[in-house]
C-alpha cells in the first residue's frame, strides 16, 4: 500500500495534511485513523481512491476529532447514500470549505441529506461530479440557504438535466416569495 502523509507548516500557523490516496485502505482503517489521529488541527484530509465505501463515511461523519477541518477529499471511494447521510449529519465541521465527493454511489437520499447541512458555513466548493444524483437531490443541494459562500458546486455527469433542474429551482424560489409577500 503507499501511503502519502505530509504535515505542513505554514507560518505560525499549524497546518496539516494528511494525504492517503490511491491506496487499499478500507471502512477498518478508516475506523483505526479516527481512533488514531486526534489531530485537532488537521486541515485537510484526502482518501481518494480507497474503497472505503458507505461504512468509512459514516465513521467519518461521526468522527468529532478534526474541528478544524478545511477541506475533505472522498473520490472515487465506493461512498453511497448511507455513507453520505453520515457526512452531511457532522456537528463538528464548522470550517469545512471543500467537499469533494465525486465518482461515487450518492443519489437523491444523500443529495437532500447534503442540501440540509446546516453547519457548513463556511463551504466555498462542492464537488458530487460522477454520482446518481437525480432532480430531487440537486434541488435540495441547489436550496441551501447555509452556504452563503459557496463559489463552486458541481453536478455534471449525475442523471439531471441542469438547465430543467436550474428552471424548477427558480420557479420554487418565486413561488416561495410570492407565498411571502
Amino acid at each position: 500500500m503507499r501511503v502519502n502523509s505530509k504535515r505542513e507548516e505554514e507560518g505560525n500557523d499549524d497546518s496539516r495534511k494528511l494525504i492517503l490516496a490511491n491506496g487499499e485502505l478500507t471502512a477498518i482503517h478508516v475506523q483505526i485513523l479516527v481512533r488514531d489521529l486526534p489531530w485537532t488541527n488537521l486541515k485537510t484530509l484526502d482518501l481518494s481512491r480507497n474503497m472505503i465505501g458507505d461504512r468509512g463515511g459514516e465513521i467519518i461523519g461521526v468522527c468529532d476529532s478534526w474541528p478544524n477541518l478545511e477541506e475533505l477529499i472522498l473520490d472515487s471511494t465506493g461512498i453511497g447514500d448511507s455513507g453520505a447521510v453520515h457526512i452531511a449529519k457532522s456537528k463538528t465541521w464548522n470550517n469545512i470549505r471543500t467537499l469533494r465527493l465525486s465518482n461515487n454511489k450518492i443519489g437523491d437520499i444523500g443529495a437532500i441529506a447534503i442540501g440540509n447541512n446546516k453547519i457548513w458555513v463556511n463551504l466555498t466548493a462542492l464537488d458530487l461530479e460522477k454520482n446518481e444524483i437525480k432532480k430531487e437531490g440537486a434541488m435540495a443541494i441547489a436550496a441551501n440557504k447555509t452556504w452563503t459562500r459557496l463559489e463552486s458546486l458541481v453536478l455534471k455527469s449525475n442523471g439531471i438535466n441542469s438547465s430543467e433542474a436550474l428552471v424548477s429551482l427558480l420557479q420554487e424560489q418565486s413561488l416561495g416569495e410570492s407565498q411571502s409577500s
